[in-house]
């Protein structure tokens, strides 16, 4: 295990809500996580997506210290689209959002978070057609920096 850089040290550094709408959010895929190049809408995980923000962080960062041989991908802060979703039948409305969650090895990482009803919780079971359409549109929008070592 190699040694964590000093910038990605959290520090006394406090929380910082505030992204801007072309920061980029970086995270780890490996290479079955790829489809003719593209990173697939299953590389989207639920209820909660690490990442790594762009405002503290490097694209390679998300691969240190014990991931070498993944690649890296991205997408904008803007890119999460920020429409409500439902499934038929369903009376409750999915959000997804991005909130800055760092750790103490880790100053850049945060998460999208998925919430049900403007709530957020660790078991929000999101609907699998929701799952499906909003892993899709946000895949779309992501873009490979490096490609995994097969």
């Amino acid at each position: 295990m190699s040694e964590t850089p000093p910038h990605l040290l959290q520090g006394n550094r406090p929380l910082d809500p505030e992204f801007l709408p072309s920061e980029r959010l970086f995270f780890r895929i490996k290479s079955s996580q790829l489809v003719e190049g593209q990173v697939a809408p299953e590389a989207i995980r639920f209820p909660r997506f690490s990442v790594n923000r762009e405002k503290y962080n490097r694209p390679a960062d998300v691969l240190v210290p014990d991931w070498p041989d993944w690649g890296v991908a991205a997408f904008k802060y803007e890119d999460v689209p920020d429409k409500p979703w439902s499934a038929v039948g369903s009376p409750h409305e999915f959000t997804f959002r991005v909130e800055h969650d760092p750790l103490p090895h880790n100053y850049a990482h945060s998460e999208l978070r998925a919430y049900r009803n403007r709530e957020h919780s660790e078991k929000i079971d999101v609907p699998k057609t929701v799952k499906k359409a909003f892993r899709q549109e946000l895949a779309a929008r992501v873009v490979v920096l490096r490609v995994p070592r097969s």
